[in-house]
């Protein structure tokens, strides 16, 4: 339904509510006037709806825009709590999933593990062990950080298929 509408339109729109005027906004989002006067203008018409009335002193909020900028307020609040608990979360921590068919494969790399857990000891390790066809799934819908597959079923041969730093 609102195909142009996206998360800068909606910034735009909120600082220039804050500022009450649309220079005053531009230079503070530090882009040119006359591309956010287009963005207000394409984001009224994907609303079909004016947001703002101008004048000589700045703009002013309509009742439509009144109601747009207390849900973006809202919006951008929650989204702001949302990236500051996903950074607590990687400062805390995190996860790295190793998937092998077998625990032979792993021997090799248990001492790079071992140095792994010692930089970062915030980071658990998880290894799932399972037929090469499920971690291969697994591996496809991003579940895994490294995939340690046998080749034509030789113990000693072993390919890392993704891998980290």
């Amino acid at each position: 339904m609102y195909n142009n509408l996206n998360l800068n339109t909606l910034k735009y729109f909120y600082e220039i509510a804050n500022t009450k005027n649309i220079t005053k906004a531009s230079h503070n989002l530090n882009i040119s006037q006359p591309a956010l006067t287009k963005a207000l203008k394409l984001l009224e018409e994907e609303l079909n709806t004016k947001l703002f009335n101008r004048s000589k002193k700045g703009v002013i909020l309509t009742d439509e825009g009144e109601i747009l900028y207390e849900y973006t307020k809202k919006m951008l609040q929650n989204l702001g709590s949302t990236l500051n608990v996903i950074n607590e979360t990687k400062e805390q921590g995190g996860h790295l999933y190793i998937g092998a068919t077998t625990t032979n494969f792993l021997e090799p790399i248990l001492p790079t593990l071992d140095q792994f857990r010692k930089l970062h000891p915030n980071i658990k390790i998880e290894i799932v062990l399972e037929e090469i066809s499920v971690l291969e799934k697994y591996n496809k819908l991003g579940k895994l950080d490294i995939l340690i597959k046998n080749s034509y079923e030789e113990i000693d041969n072993y390919e890392i298929i993704k891998s980290f730093q």
